[in-house]
């Protein structure tokens, strides 16, 4: 069953209030999304987690790509944390203008930091790094998508009637 059943209704209710209010008092749906979003990036990744005893930290840069060749489980968490930041990484520059994959990266290393000190999963710098390039993917998807936009309401603008320029 997908991890999204398992989570109590009341932190849906909570991320529509997040996403409403926002909206609405700012009138900027972008802002709205994204802290909705970021809002159910914690509860999966912190909220609706046991806490465990002992808190882990592994810092060991890409071990989690080297175990996903013979383990589809850590193969799919890679891809979980890579998929689970693009909608940060497109968000994220609708929002903030300026510095926004650092802040994007801060917001990873937050996670981490949270389940250390809450001992609600591994803190782990693969994690950091997965969501890290999942940020640049969906920057990338923005930025063509924002080039794609300018460069054809540019020729819009070129091919509309009345645009002849006779001297």
């Amino acid at each position: 069953m997908p991890a999204y059943f398992n989570i109590p209704l009341g932190y849906y209710v909570t991320a529509v209030t997040i996403f409403i209010v926002f909206t609405v008092a700012t009138r900027k749906i972008e802002l709205g999304t994204l802290l909705t979003y970021l809002y159910l990036v914690i509860v999966a990744t912190i909220l609706t987690r046991n806490p465990s005893e002992n808190a882990r930290v592994v810092l060991t840069p890409f071990w989690s790509y080297r175990e996903a060749m013979i383990s589809d489980f850590t193969w799919f968490q890679v891809r979980a944390n890579i998929l689970m930041f693009v909608p940060v990484g497109f968000l994220l520059p609708l929002v903030i203008k300026k510095r926004a994959l650092l802040y994007g990266v801060c917001f990873s290393a937050f996670i981490e930091i949270l389940q250390y000190i809450t001992h609600r999963g591994t803190c782990e710098i693969d994690d950091v790094i997965s969501n890290t390039i999942g940020l640049i993917i969906g920057y990338m998807v923005i930025k063509l998508i924002q080039l794609l936009v300018k460069a054809s309401t540019a020729l819009w603008k070129k091919m509309k009637p009345g645009n002849d320029k006779k001297g």
